[in-house]
């Protein structure tokens, strides 16, 4: 299982210092665990946050960060991915 701690997301405007809104962690089953797209894909059904716009590959292993369309609007979503034992 992974669980997905610090997520934060906030709406990409042209303002500086948007304001973030911050998530519930969540625990991930493995079979949803095996890429950051499957994470991210699984996190947006959750939170209904609209569709996927793109998954950035080059973060760390240990971030998850992708943006995300919703409602005419896209918006940026960044949390640490952590092994639950």
């Amino acid at each position: 299982m992974i669980k997905i701690t610090n997520i934060e997301t906030h709406a990409i405007n042209r303002i500086a210092n948007p304001p973030k809104n911050h998530l519930d962690d969540i625990v991930i089953p493995d079979f949803h665990a095996d890429s950051k797209q499957a994470m991210a894909e699984y996190i947006i059904a959750v939170y209904d946050l609209g569709s996927l716009d793109g998954v950035k590959q080059t973060s760390s292993p240990h971030v998850l960060a992708f943006s995300y369309l919703t409602n005419n609007q896209i918006s940026h979503l960044t949390a640490k991915i952590q092994q639950e034992k």
